[in-house]
């Protein structure tokens, strides 16, 4: 789930990935059916979705029981999420939990984390670098322009970042 002043998104896995917005101005509930996210079993779809203001979002997840797996695993749009291209497709660390766009960052810079990996993208989501194989982390946010939080079954920690 994300949100910004005019925008609600839930995103969706499992048999067919889906993104919902809400539009707090008009109430109307939009459904963006058929993402190019794998999808198709229980295990499989969007688990993470965030978004820059109201038109650039990115959505990342994958298949929790092929964690290494990273086939149309992260997407991203720029039309509030009617539509959604893949990016990195077999270039990235793998399932995804939890993404975060960088505060201030204009949603160039990106943190996301997955069960086996902390990774980093400086370019809107389309290269992705493995910034940590710290393993067991879920979600993850950021305090700051330097300082993400992260936390999994019994366990935070705190990273500061300076690239």
């Amino acid at each position: 789930m994300a949100s910004s002043e005019n925008h609600l998104w839930i995103a969706t896995g499992g048999a067919t990935s889906r993104v919902f917005r809400k539009d707090f101005d008009t109430n109307i509930v939009w459904q963006f059916p058929k993402q190019p996210f794998i999808s198709g079993t229980s295990s499989q779809g969007i688990y993470s979705i965030d978004f820059y203001k109201d038109l650039f979002g990115i959505a990342v997840g994958g298949d929790y029981t092929k964690q290494n797996e990273n086939i149309n695993n992260i997407a991203t749009t720029n039309n509030g999420g009617e539509s959604w291209t893949i990016q990195a497709s077999g270039q990235n660390a793998g399932y995804m939990t939890c993404v975060k766009i960088k505060p201030d960052s204009k949603g160039q810079e990106i943190i996301a984390v997955g069960d086996q990996h902390i990774s980093y993208s400086s370019d809107f989501g389309k290269t992705w670098r493995k910034i940590s194989d710290e393993k067991g982390f879920f979600v993850c946010q950021w305090i700051d322009e330097n300082t993400v939080v992260f936390a999994g079954k019994d366990k935070i920690s705190v990273m500061k970042l300076k690239f």
